[in-house]
């Protein structure tokens, strides 16, 4: 029996429209190439098969094409900022600056002064510290000069940041003072990295005060049990060095400041008036210069807006 014509006409078209799926499907197979090629001895050569991103569900091609019309190459920008170049990729933080809440920004760490440390090869702390302290002493001079008068201060019956007893002072030398400064000041090491890594430099003093008294005890006792290292003239010296640069940070400006008021001073005054004025002056600066804490300060303050008060305005 002779089928309908009709019936022969949509089995002849029904191929073609699974074809034109297969066709469809196969365009997005065309990035994987598996055909050998022969080269020209004649042997079998296997093509390197290059893979296509995988989309993720939902995700269609269109949108993949529209984002990286407007963000770019993601994978670039990656392989861009790993090698530490990202500003070649439009990176702007002054952009982010003015897109975003000066809130979020100091949050994330994005700010024109965290640029600044992440530059610096010093710990954010001690770059924080110098903010208020001012830069430490580096030079041989300055050094020596602290030191004696941190060794003052833990000797010193009147105040001490340590209440040390007559052997504990004699054990104490300078020139361990002097060569804990140099680590922190110039190499930027911790109090527990010199009392661990450093304490060859320093053996005078790594004993804590009263010690002595606790090494006895624990000689009479049959059980040797750890006992916790404090490191407390370690860390006295540490405390007594950030007083030490907030008092010379406050002469220097004292400093400038008397200099400027004599300077507008002398310019009003008579030859008689002015070198009685000049003595004063010198005077005031010799006792700021020597003065080693900060109730001399105050009293070199004094003094000086005594012979020199400030202007009304």
């Amino acid at each position: 029996m002779v089928a309908p014509l009709e019936d022969i006409i949509e089995d002849e078209e029904q191929p073609e429209e699974e074809d034109g799926d297969l066709g469809e499907e196969d365009e997005m197979r065309d990035f994987i190439v598996s055909e050998d090629e022969v080269d020209e001895n004649g042997i079998s050569v296997r093509r390197k098969k290059s893979h296509k991103k995988k989309l993720r569900p939902g995700v269609s091609s269109s949108a993949l094409q529209e984002a990286h019309e407007i963000f770019g190459d993601v994978d670039e920008f990656l392989m861009l900022r790993k090698a530490g170049s990202h500003t070649d990729v439009g990176f702007d933080i002054q952009r982010l600056e003015d897109e975003l809440e000066p809130l979020i920004i100091a949050e994330k760490y994005l700010t024109a002064r965290d640029r600044d440390i992440r530059k610096k090869d010093v710990p954010e702390r001690i770059q924080l510290s110098e903010e208020t302290t001012g830069p430490p002493p580096k030079d041989d001079g300055s050094i020596e000069k602290e030191s004696h008068w941190i060794y003052s201060q833990l000797t010193s019956s009147l105040n001490p940041p340590l209440v040390l007893d007559e052997k504990a002072i004699e054990r104490i030398d300078v020139a361990d003072i002097a060569n804990v400064l140099k680590l922190m000041n110039m190499d930027n090491y911790d109090i527990p990295f010199i009392a661990m890594y450093r304490k060859e430099i320093c053996r005078s003093l790594l004993k804590d005060p009263g010690q002595d008294e606790m090494d006895n005890y624990r000689e009479d006792r049959t059980e040797m049990t750890p006992m916790m290292r404090w490191h407390r003239v370690l860390w006295a010296i540490n405390d007594l060095n950030t007083k030490w640069l907030f008092l010379q940070k406050r002469k220097t400006a004292l400093k400038l400041y008397y200099s400027k008021r004599f300077e507008e001073e002398a310019r009003r005054l008579d030859e008689i008036r002015l070198t009685l004025n000049r003595q004063i002056f010198v005077s005031v600066i010799e006792a700021l210069e020597g003065a080693s804490s900060e109730r001399e300060v105050d009293d070199v303050e004094l003094k000086f807006n005594l012979h020199f008060p400030p202007r009304r305005r």
